[in-house]
């Protein structure tokens, strides 16, 4: 199922996470928005650490493979609260 979280932040930030999942399993991730990461690789590189991933295991694997990531506009509890914001819907066959 393809799946979608928004978030606003109070300093008007968003990030938006655009997610493929089976199974409670993430396929595929992407962490976008108006903010900066430094190193500028590095959400590139963590998408790809959180694929593979059980949704429970989500949050706390996001908290870990972070901790060396700058962030600029917003705080990696901004993007906890867009992927719980999440909404999904099943992908269907045209």
């Amino acid at each position: 199922m393809k799946c979608r979280g928004i978030y606003k932040n109070p300093n008007g930030k968003l990030v938006v996470i655009d997610a493929h999942i089976h199974d409670n399993k993430i396929i595929n991730l992407e962490i976008s928005g108006d903010f900066f990461a430094y190193p500028e690789e590095a959400i590139d590189d963590l998408e790809n650490q959180l694929k593979d991933l059980h949704l429970s295991d989500l949050e706390r694997a996001l908290i870990e493979k972070s901790s060396n990531i700058v962030f600029i506009g917003l705080g990696v509890d901004d993007i906890i609260r867009a992927i719980r914001e999440m909404k999904c819907v099943e992908e269907t066959l045209s």
